[in-house]
């Protein structure tokens, strides 16, 4: 058997995906370099630690529209910066 793959025009590989992601993730002041993405089969990963929950919504924002994203997994975590005590 022949494992024969047919690509249609508009479809994308993830490597071009992926390198698509990382330089939208890097346009948006408000995401943090330690959010890193993965790309398998057409389906993103984002992983890494912010302070704030709006640092996570625009990682995700920056990405999914993206060409040949057929969906997100947000799994960034939130970690706040903890204040001194008084």
């Amino acid at each position: 058997a022949n494992d024969v793959r047919i690509r249609l025009s508009r479809e994308r590989i993830d490597p071009e995906i992926a390198h698509d992601a990382v330089l939208a993730l890097q346009r948006w002041p408000s995401v943090p370099r330690t959010v890193i993405v993965t790309v398998r089969d057409g389906f993103l990963t984002l992983e890494g630690c912010v302070q704030w929950n709006y640092q996570r919504a625009d990682a995700e924002s920056a990405v999914s529209r993206l060409d040949g994203v057929k969906g997100v997994a947000n799994a960034i975590v939130i970690e706040p910066v903890a204040s001194a005590a008084w």
